[in-house]
């Protein structure tokens, strides 16, 4: 990369002051950031995606795993608190769930 390239030899053999390398390099450093944010991919926001999709279960259903936990991480805190003892079967009191507040 040629922006790379300059910034690496700005202090090469001494062409430059040590002023001037601090003030190339801080331009350069910044035409360096900018180039590495246009060549980054995007972040996606799943829930986004699901709330706008035309078929919201079907959008929901299509996501992994992951997506799923970090969507509902966004959305609320989930407590699954512990069973009696020799208690069978599922419990749902047992299940609490916390939105987050600014989701009200």
């Amino acid at each position: 990369m040629a922006v790379q390239e300059r910034f690496d030899g700005l202090a090469a053999d001494g062409i430059l002051s040590f002023e001037k390398v601090r003030e190339q390099s801080a331009r350069l450093r910044g035409r360096l950031n900018e180039i590495d944010s246009l060549l980054a991919p995007q972040p996606s926001n799943p829930g986004l995606e699901v709330v706008e999709a035309p078929d919201v279960a079907a959008a929901w259903k299509a996501l992994d795993i992951e997506l799923k936990r970090i969507s509902l991480h966004v959305l609320m805190t989930v407590t699954i608190l512990p069973s009696r003892s020799g208690a069978k079967g599922f419990d749902s009191s047992l299940i609490h769930i916390d939105w987050h507040s600014w989701f009200h």
